[in-house]
């Protein structure tokens, strides 16, 4: 038996075929909403003044940056690599092992936040365009 999902509008509630799940970040924080092709061109365009001036990073770049932390993050990865069972001190520099395990870590988390329930996930990016791809 075959199933269908139709996803719902995030931000005006309406179901549709044409929803897709758009996946963004903003201060290392990654999201994703479910958007039409009508609240996504909405988007878009409250941000392209800002995407214009803006600079492209490749996604390597920005696990990278999210990755390389500022203090009160390098506590969080310290927790984290803790919670992993790495020997980490409580002050000091982080260990090049810790922050590369840190970065496959954040990788993973991205990716699986792609998985969207019809598996097709658009990403926005820096030129403002979307790219689909099947996850």
């Amino acid at each position: 038996m075959a199933r269908r999902v139709i996803l719902s509008d995030d931000l005006t509630g309406n179901e549709s075929e044409d929803v897709e799940t758009v996946v963004y970040s903003l201060q290392n924080t990654f999201y994703e909403i479910d958007l039409s092709e009508e609240s996504w061109k909405k988007l878009d365009s409250a941000l392209a003044r800002f995407i214009k001036v803006s600079r492209e990073v490749t996604r390597a770049q920005a696990i990278q940056r999210f990755a390389s932390a500022t203090d009160s993050e390098n506590d969080k990865i310290r927790t984290w690599a803790k919670d992993q069972g790495f020997e980490v001190g409580d002050r000091g520099r982080l260990s090049d092992e810790i922050k590369a395990a840190y970065a496959n870590f954040v990788e993973a988390e991205i990716n699986s936040s792609n998985n969207s329930p019809t598996g097709k996930v658009t990403e926005s990016n820096a030129s403002g365009a979307s790219s689909d791809s099947n996850a």
